[in-house]
């Protein structure tokens, strides 16, 4: 069978991968929905598909690794259809009150953008992203969240994205979508406030009092150390959407 590898790793250091790992076949670089569906097509229905056809891999050749055409990023996350979670043990993992932030009870995943604008001087995410930042409609998260409400009776939602808090509009609108629809829920974030209306942020005049409406949304925001965070940031190109 096969094996393809994708994310973060495997798009900063394909060819690392391929060396270290000799049953890997390929990589996949950047997002993987289209490419992962392009690449089972070539493996199994169409035998006269070359891999060289499915654009952003990396894949093993006789000669070496080979690198095809860069794939696009997804222009609408509002496309991108939802996670099948009926397809995996999900109610394992929600009873054992496994998640990456603090443990607040029956808790599930959630991405609400993708991509970040910004080149911080240890992260890959331009390499994986491009610095393209894209941000999904805040009812369809808000929909998304009351889903697993009605089928997880999931109580609190952590954040996946890589900078859940860039755009002010879109976190104000998000936190007032919670509010109108009367949920009880926590929620946490990768990113802090201050992060994003932090020194160099141009909203931060707009939105001083940022906490007022995070907190009663049910943010639960793990904290950072600012000077440390501002020697790290490095502004990227303006390609937030």
């Amino acid at each position: 069978m096969p094996i393809v590898l994708g994310g973060e790793h495997a798009t900063a250091v394909p060819e690392l991968c391929l060396a270290e790992a000799p049953a890997l076949l390929a990589c996949a670089i950047g997002e993987g929905e289209e490419t992962a569906v392009e690449l089972v097509e070539a493996l199994s229905h169409d035998r006269h598909r070359s891999l060289r056809d499915v654009a952003g891999i990396v894949f093993r050749t006789p000669e070496g690794p080979c690198r095809t055409t860069p794939r696009a990023r997804i222009r609408d996350v509002d496309d991108i259809p939802p996670p099948r979670w009926d397809l995996t043990p999900i109610e394992r993992y929600l009873d054992g009150g496994f998640s990456f932030g603090v443990d607040r009870g029956r808790t599930m995943p959630l991405l609400a953008t993708r991509g970040c604008p910004y080149r911080c001087t240890f992260c890959s995410s331009p390499q994986m992203w491009t610095t393209r930042y894209s941000t999904r409609d805040p009812r369809l998260v808000v929909d998304e969240i009351e889903d697993y409400i009605g089928r997880y009776r999931a109580t609190s939602f952590d954040f996946y994205d890589l900078t859940s808090i860039v755009k002010p509009d879109w976190i104000t609108a998000f936190c007032a979508e919670i509010e109108r629809r009367k949920l009880r829920i926590t929620w946490s974030v990768g990113k802090t406030p201050t992060t994003a209306w932090g020194s160099r942020s141009p909203d931060r005049r707009r939105y001083p009092n940022h906490r007022n409406f995070l907190a009663p949304a049910g943010t639960v925001a793990p904290s950072g150390n600012t000077p440390p965070l501002d020697d790290l940031w490095r502004g990227g190109e303006n390609d937030a959407d």
